[in-house]
């Protein structure tokens, strides 16, 4: 199954391309964005290329993946991913986002993630999603909450004691 394109009043999702590489890397190189990613640590850009070009490869299996980002007016002006993502460490399926810092406290976050979202329940027909934040991101947490995921409890990940929440159909 391929990913579909998504609109909002304001963006544009398309699934992830090769073409991203360069604003991923770029975005994903920005230790103020990474810093309540996976480990919180700017990866190896080597690896991470790899790491990218391998799940570019594989985006949309089962419905499941990765969409860039970008203003519908400006569709060369990269802001970041959304993606729903299946856990390994739990039993689910995580709304995941990521922004560049130039594109942070402007909606984008929440409104791409509401198409994400309808898309995750209307066509794909999931029961439940959940996300995973850090406990200092309290941007992240605002954004969960908008979108109307619940508490939850913790999860243990590697290092890293994350909230969990849910958001049920």
């Amino acid at each position: 199954m391929h990913l579909p394109e998504l609109t909002t009043e304001r963006l544009w999702l398309r699934p992830w391309q090769e073409a991203d590489l360069p604003a991923l890397l770029a975005m994903d190189g920005d230790a103020d964005v990474r810093r309540y990613v996976s480990d919180g640590k700017v990866p190896d850009p080597t690896a991470h290329e790899k790491r990218l070009r391998e799940r570019i490869r594989t985006n949309g299996d089962e419905g499941l993946g990765f969409w860039s980002v970008f203003r519908r007016a400006r569709r060369d002006d990269f802001l970041g991913t959304v993606g729903l993502v299946r856990l390994t460490l739990y039993p689910g399926i995580e709304l995941d986002y990521r922004y560049r810092a130039a594109a942070w406290g402007q909606g984008f976050a929440t409104e791409a993630a509401t198409a994400c979202l309808d898309y995750a329940f209307r066509t794909l027909g999931l029961r439940e999603l959940v996300a995973l934040v850090y406990p200092e991101n309290t941007p992240s947490q605002r954004v969960i909450t908008k979108l109307g995921f619940m508490p939850a409890g913790r999860l243990r990940a590697g290092d890293a004691d994350l909230l969990l929440y849910k958001l049920h159909r």
